[in-house]
């Protein structure tokens, strides 16, 4: 059978050219979109490390309002507020908390006294399996007791 010019012309299909101009096309699609997946990958570890650091600060000031509340004196909540988070170096989620030290400081001007530590957090499998190790800069977090007059 022989095919004349209009037969082959009526064929459905892509020549070359169309589908190296689409390959092109998803290359730079996906130069663009692999970074931006990266960069949401630490966005969400970090959103993680920040979590569990409010987390640990809430538990402070919880302890601290209950032992206000039961009719313990600020320096005496203070206390237990600390007690607490030392005590307890596993949070929700399998964080780990390490490091803590707890230093006084003025605040206020001198006038009210707080205790300040830091605190590195480490997770053994956040997002994907990837560790966060408790020694990264970003997983050093501060706490401050609430100010006592």
């Amino acid at each position: 059978m022989i095919r004349n010019r209009k037969d082959r012309q009526k064929e459905a299909g892509f020549t070359l050219i169309e589908i190296i101009a689409v390959l092109v096309i998803l290359g730079v699609l996906a130069a663009v979109a692999v970074p931006k997946y990266f960069d949401l990958q630490e966005n969400a570890r970090q959103s993680a490390v920040d979590a569990a650091a409010a987390e640990l600060q809430a538990r402070l000031n919880q302890r601290f309002a209950q032992a206000l509340l039961a009719g313990s004196n600020c320096a005496a909540a203070q206390t237990a507020a600390q007690t607490e988070v030392t005590n307890n170096s596993v949070i929700g989620g399998g964080w780990t908390v390490s490091g803590i030290s707890w230093a006084q400081a003025a605040q206020g001007g001198g006038t009210q006294q707080v205790f300040e530590s830091s605190v590195s957090l480490s997770h053994p499998t956040v997002t994907g399996g990837t560790a966060i190790a408790a020694s990264e800069a970003a997983n050093t977090k501060a706490l401050q007791t609430p100010a006592c007059n």
